[in-house]
């Protein structure tokens, strides 16, 4: 959803290849520019170690975000719920025609036979 909201940004952190740090040309400073330039202030003010993946995470989450927390709960719970229904089908049919013939037979068969 992140790469829909912001997609220039995003795919400016997936292109990102780290640069060496040399000079574009003699006597001029290197300037780093763009994702290094981010990651170097970061570095500057003391965040370390940083991945340009993380910046990513700068982003503003989507205020839609806990609604699609919920949607997904439900859907997972419906998921299984339905998993559940559909396992004991076959087990409701069992019981009722293969073991419920037997629950009657011998009364059937002494009836049947006039063994009373």
């Amino acid at each position: 959803r992140e790469k829909d909201r912001n997609p220039k940004l995003l795919t400016a952190i997936e292109e990102y290849t780290p640069t060496s740090s040399s000079p574009a040309s003699p006597g001029r400073p290197f300037s780093p520019t763009g994702i290094a330039k981010v990651l170097a202030s970061l570095a500057e003010i003391g965040i370390h170690g940083l991945k340009p993946e993380a910046l990513a995470k700068l982003i503003e989450p989507d205020g839609m975000e806990p609604a699609l927390v919920i949607m997904a709960d439900v859907r997972a719970y419906f998921q299984v719920a339905y998993k559940r229904f559909a396992d004991n089908v076959p087990l409701a049919i069992d019981y009722e025609l293969l073991w419920g013939v037997e629950r009657n037979v011998l009364e059937a068969l002494n009836m049947g036979l006039g063994i009373n």
